[in-house]
Formats: structure tokens, sequence, C-alpha cells
């Protein structure tokens, strides 16, 4: 006891005084002891002037240091810093007795625990705190804090600074002996929270108190540990949950407030490979991280499992179980795997509970490796679609989308009965995903979209004008229909004998009922369909014909009744056009693509005019041919570049009357240099696999025309973005890639 005052007051005076020394580890005498003076650079035992930093200038590799008095140690700071992958482990051994092991004394940071850094309290003593400190104690993301003793923890828990770089800090608690062991939970903040049982089959740990439990990091309950908090106010985990033991959340009282168990961070798995246990008086388990993934199961036996608002929960082919009920709020992203999708049954699907509640602004992810269901519990109406898997989604309800559809990969199979109604504004697809069924789509504004159906791997979307309120059905069919020119009840001559589209129309907006319709077969059909028509009712249209010197809706030289809605991706030649067959196709070549066109009335002919088009509504000037003398010339134009992935393209005949005809448009589809791009949707990083590289920045593109630069690197082919400054919504990635200017959709959550 003398000697311990005597420190302290040497430690006041060289307070007052403002000397301070340094001292580091060099482990000259080769037995790992704290005590022994030649371990240390310079020699001598740390004193109360000093501060202590264990790092790797000295002492190169990985080691160990151990406490075991006989004295108390009195410092000013401790800090333990490996270096790269080192790691530095600092412990209180259990022959060591002192009720106060460690003063520290600095006004500053008392313990600093960086990364691969290890302070293991493994003390014998049977009273006392062990350390003595006078400021804070971090631990830093990748640290560890080792509680082996059976001292109590409520003065070092009091001690801990949470911030920014420690909330992934580590405090360990590995109590040895099989009694009961009390952690001080009520009121405290940890960085991360680890109960273990590394050294005997089972032990219990447990927490009680009226204040809140933050935890910064995650909470871990390992193997053979049993843990029961009995606090009536929230628990707050803003990293992971994992439960390899057993976890009881079991309030002490029953209250409509608290009581709950909150994910509320950037990021959060869900891992219960033990048991979760919910007391009678336990009210919620909240899912509110940012994005939130369930690697296992997760049951719970009493209280409601929510999902907060603007959350994303990816299931994977996991379930939710709760007998009270699961509720969803608005704006959240609910991702699943299960094959049978969303289900109202208490053992089926996905959600498993008898009182399932789901906002109409739910956003749904089905992202399975095979065939799924949407599942019976899915709202008969919900915000956005997104489908990203292998084979096959199959509507088993009709649903209708208010908001948005997002197609990346695999189909959606609809029928009459489970109908897919669409009132939004953006619906995006592609060759490996659309529509393959009935599709409805009611405009809640005039708009012009497209609709993205298809059929047996063709993708063959509508591009069409709809105006508010009214409703269009559509469905592109490939079933091999066979028919012959003598029984077509629509304007034809010529007719590809396998697919065709079924058009509907209803609520027709009877001031604007000249509209342009734009059919797009997939890359293998030679040709694609152009029609401008008068819309009347369900039941008849009128064809007008594709000359453009005929004002519209005046002068129209030929008007056709249609008595049926249906139309081809094949070669059709419009009848009032049918003396002079203007005709475009296209092929690839070593050079590139080749356009190739015939026009019946050459002779008239003075020049050609390629055209290109981004949207196949809007065209500009590519280049010219001049028109030959012969009266059954063939042109030739070879396509070496685009300024997109696809282009559509049609040829313009000037005739030496100065009049002007068109031929049908063709969509080519280019080579993308960008052979991947993942994950998708994403989060706060994008990965694009190219061969050919960047040529300028990488910009995102959202729906109001801005571009916003996003910072990017490259290793090898694969080139990372990082788009955690964008907001959550659809975009568009734009680079340039071998000269070709890129445009690909994807989603930030």
């Amino acid at each position: 006891m003398v000697r311990v005052g005597w420190m302290m007051l040497m430690v006041n005076l060289l307070v007052c005084t403002g000397m301070y020394a340094q001292k580091t580890w060099d482990g000259e005498a080769g037995d790992s002891l704290w005590q022994n003076p030649r371990n240390w650079f310079p020699d001598g035992i740390p004193l109360a002037e000093d501060h202590v930093l264990l790092d790797n200038s000295k002492m190169i590799v990985p080691y160990k240091i151990l406490i075991n008095g006989p004295d108390s140690i009195v410092i000013q700071s401790l800090t333990i810093q490996p270096k790269d992958s080192n790691r530095i482990i600092l412990e209180i051994v259990s022959s060591s007795t002192l009720p106060i092991a460690v003063y520290i004394n600095s006004s500053q940071k008392n313990i600093v625990l960086e990364k691969n850094a290890t302070l293991i309290n493994q003390s014998g003593a049977s009273s006392g705190n062990i350390f003595s400190l006078n400021s804070k104690v971090y631990i830093k993301n990748g640290g560890r804090y080792v509680h082996k003793t059976i001292r109590g923890n409520a003065y070092f828990v009091s001690k801990l600074e949470i911030d920014t770089s420690s909330a992934k800090g580590v405090m360990e608690f590995d109590v040895p002996g099989n009694s009961g062991y009390t952690i001080s939970l009520s009121g405290r903040r940890f960085g991360t929270l680890q109960l273990s049982a590394h050294e005997i089959l089972k032990k219990s740990y447990s927490g009680s108190g009226s204040n809140p439990l933050i935890i910064e990091g995650d909470l871990i309950i390992g193997k053979n540990v049993f843990f029961t908090s009995s606090l009536v106010k929230n628990i707050e985990v803003k990293g992971n949950l994992t439960v390899e033991g057993q976890c009881a959340f079991n309030p002490a009282s029953p209250d409509s407030t608290g009581r709950s168990f909150l994910l509320n961070g950037e990021e959060s798995n869900i891992a219960v490979n033990g048991k979760l246990l919910t007391g009678n008086h336990f009210n919620q388990f909240v899912i509110g991280s940012k994005i939130n993934r369930l690697l296992t199961h997760l049951h719970i036996e009493n209280g409601w499992i929510i999902q907060n608002s603007e959350s994303s929960l990816l299931m994977d082919t996991f379930h939710l179980k709760s007998p009270n009920g699961i509720r969803i709020h608005n704006r959240a992203l609910l991702g699943t795997a299960h094959p049978e999708g969303i289900s109202k049954d208490t053992t089926k699907g996905g959600l498993r509970t008898p009182m399932l509640m789901l906002h109409d602004s739910l956003r749904i992810l089905y992202n399975g490796d095979k065939n799924q269901e949407t599942g019976s519990g899915i709202p008969s109406s919900i915000a956005s679609l997104l489908v990203n898997k292998n084979g096959t989604l199959f509507f088993t309800t009709p649903i209708e989308i208010t908001d948005s559809i997002y197609l990346q990969k695999g189909l959606c199979k609809t029928d009459s009965i489970h109908l897919l109604v669409f009132k939004g504004s953006v619906a995006i697809g592609n060759d490996s995903s659309y529509i393959d069924g009935p599709f409805q789509y009611t405009g809640s504004d005039s708009a012009h979209i497209t609709l993205p159906i298809g059929g047996k791997n063709r993708y063959a979307p509508l591009i069409i004008e709809i105006r508010k309120n009214e409703i269009i059905h559509v469905e592109y069919v490939d079933s091999g229909f066979q028919t012959n020119g003598t029984e077509l009840e629509f304007p034809v001559k010529s007719i590809n004998q396998s697919e065709y589209w079924k058009l509907k129309f209803s609520n027709i907006d009877t001031a604007h009922r000249i509209r342009k319709l734009i059919f797009c077969s997939n890359k293998n059909t030679p040709t694609n369909n152009t029609y401008i028509v008068r819309l009347n009712d369900v039941e008849k249209w009128e064809m007008l014909p594709l000359i453009s010197n005929n004002p519209i809706p005046h002068s129209i030289e030929t008007r056709t009744v249609l008595k049926s809605s249906i139309y081809t991706t094949g070669f059709i030649q419009q009848v009032a056009l049918s003396n002079q067959r203007f005709y475009l196709s296209n092929n690839k070549s070593s050079q590139g693509r080749t356009l190739t066109w015939k026009y019946e009335s050459n002779e008239n002919a003075i020049m050609y005019i390629i055209e290109v088009s981004e949207d196949g509504y809007a065209f500009k000037p590519l280049d010219s041919l001049q028109a030959g003398s012969s009266g059954d010339n063939t042109y030739q134009y070879v396509v070496k570049k685009s300024i997109a992935i696809k282009a559509f393209y049609r040829i313009r005949a000037i005739l030496k009357n100065n009049e002007r005809r068109f031929s049908n448009i063709i969509l080519i589809h280019f080579e993308n240099p960008i052979a991947l791009l993942y994950p998708n949707p994403c989060h706060h990083q994008l990965f694009l696999e190219t061969t050919n590289g960047i040529q300028s920045g990488i910009w995102a593109a959202p729906s109001d025309g801005r571009k916003i630069r996003l910072p990017y690197s490259q290793v090898g082919k694969t080139i990372k973005v990082d788009a955690s400054s964008l907001h959550p919504g659809a975009y568009y990635l734009q680079m340039v890639s071998k000269g070709v200017h890129q445009s690909i959709p994807f989603v930030k959550y």
C-alpha cells in the first residue's frame, strides 16, 4: 500500500510538470513478462510517467505479454497498435490476485485497442474492478477486450467510448465457471457484444434494468451460451444478430412501449442456428436496417415481426414466422427466393403467420435459383416488382403494380385469371426477362412507354403512346399460329405464321385517337413494324398508311378497317402501300452490321437517307446513298458503330417529285462490351465485367435527366463502381466502352 501511495504521489507531480515518456515493447528477454525490464525500450519497466505503446516497431512479429504482479501497474496510457495482420495480446493472467492490477491516469484516452489488438482480463482476484481508469476505453474496429474473470464488469463497461472508429470493436464475455453471470446492460452502449463459453459446456448470462441497450456493432450469442435479457426497454443492434446457443428476450413486466428488439443500422445479417425465445411480455422484433439478410429462418414465440419503412429484407429461401403477426411498412423492399413466394399459410412460403399486414407501397424482389410462385399472400396492389432470378416466376394471383417494374433476369408467366396490371411509369425488360402472357397497362398519366412483353425465348416489347386513364390489354403469342391469306381479318398480305400480338384498348381519349405503335421483335427476327392507327373502340380500328407527306389526320389516301387486333413481327406489307414495296433487313458481317434494302419504285428515287433512332420514335440522318439508274437495284450499307447497345434504323427515299417514302423500321442489337453487371439491385457498389475497358468516366442517370459522376477503379477485367452517393431509385449506368456509348439500367436500394 505504501508503494502504491508513493506511485500516486509521483503521478500527481508529473501531471503538474507535464513530464511524460513513451515505452515500447522489444521482447529482448524472451519471457513475455511485463515485469521484466529487459523487454522494454528503453530498458526499464513502464512507470507512472510513461505512455505505453505496444506495436511492431521493435518486434516485427506477433507477440503476447503477460501481467502477473506482484505489484500493480501504474502508467499514463495504454495503446496496442499491431501492424498489418500481426496480432498483439496483453493478458492479465489468472494467477494475478490484485484487486486493482492496472492504474491508468491520463485525462485523455486511457486504453486504445487498435485492429488485431486483444486485451484479456483473466484475473483471479476475489474482489475489485481490476482496472482503475481516469478516462475512456476505445476498442477500435478489429480490436477486442475479453472478460474471462468472475469479477464484475459494470465499471469497465461504463468506461467504453463508442464512435465511428469503435462501432465494431468487440467486448467479449467468456467467464469461467458454471455459475450464472450478470452483465451490465441497462443504459449501456457497446460496439460488438459477444457472449462465449469456450471452456465449459454451458454458460448462463443475464441482464436486466429499465434503460435501453444500444449495440453499435453485432450481437453474437455463441455455442453453449444461454443468454436472458429481462430489460423492459428496447435492445437496439446496428449490426448482425448471430445466435448459436440460446437467446431469450423476456421483459420483466408488460407494457405497450419498449420490450422490443430492433435492427437499426446500415446492414444486418440474421443467423439463428440456435434458439431465439421471446417471453409473454415481448412486443416486437423490428427489422429496420437499410439492408437486412436472413441467413437462417427467423421464428419468434411471442410478439410481432415488423419490417420498417424504406428498409430491404433479403430472405433467400428462408422464412419469417410469428404466431401473432407480420407487418411490413410502406416503401419496404421484400426479397424472396422461396419457391412458394409470399403465402398466407402458417406453414408455407416466406411469411408464415395468421395475421399478415403488407402496405400497398411494398416493393417485392423475386430472386430464386429455380421456378417460383408469387404466392397467395401477396397483396392485390404493390408499388414495384423486381425480378432477378433463374427459371420462371408464375403469377398465382392478380397483381396491380402502381409504380415500376424492373425485369433483370427470369421470365414472368401470367394468364387471363392471374393478370398483371401496371399503372406506373417505368417498365424495364430485356432479352432475359419479360412478361410471357397477358399484360394490362392503365395510363396513370399520358406517357410514351415500352411494355416489356415476349414469349418463347423472344423479347418482343410494344412501344406505344397512351393517354391518362386509357387501358390496353396486350399479349405476345408465339404458338405456331396458322392461317392463309383468305382468312386474314387484318390489313396484311402475308404473315409470319408463328408469332403475333393481341391488343385491346378501352377508355380511349377521343381527342387523341391517332397513335403510333412500334412492335419490336428480338434481334433474330429481321423486321419490326410501325403503324399509325386511329383508335375507334374495342372491336374496330382504322389503319392509316405510313406515307409521310399525308398530314395526319387529314388527306388520308387509303383507310382499312381492322376487324381483329392481331399483328405480326414477320414480313408485313400494308394494303395502302402494296404497290410500292420498300423492305429493309440486316445481317451481321465481319465489318459490322449490313443494312440491305430494296424499293420497288427505285426508278423514281434520287437518294436514300439512312436514319437512326434510340427509341424508334425520333429519327436523325446517319448517311446517304445516291439512287442507281436501274429499276431493280438492291442497296447495302455497313453500320460499323452504334451510339448505343441497340438502335432503330429506317431508310428514307427522296423521290424525283420531292416526295418521301419510308421503309420498315428494324431494331439492331449490337455487341455489348459490358459482359456482366452485378449486383443488380445494388446498395453501395456495382461491379462491371468488361474486356474493353472504359474510355471516359462513369455516370448514373436518374429519370430527371441529371448525370451523376461515380468514382470507379479497375483491376483486370473487373471495374468496381462506388454507388454510395446515390439515393435509392432507378438509374441508367452510362459510359463509353470500345468507342460505343453504353447505357445499362440498374436499381439502387
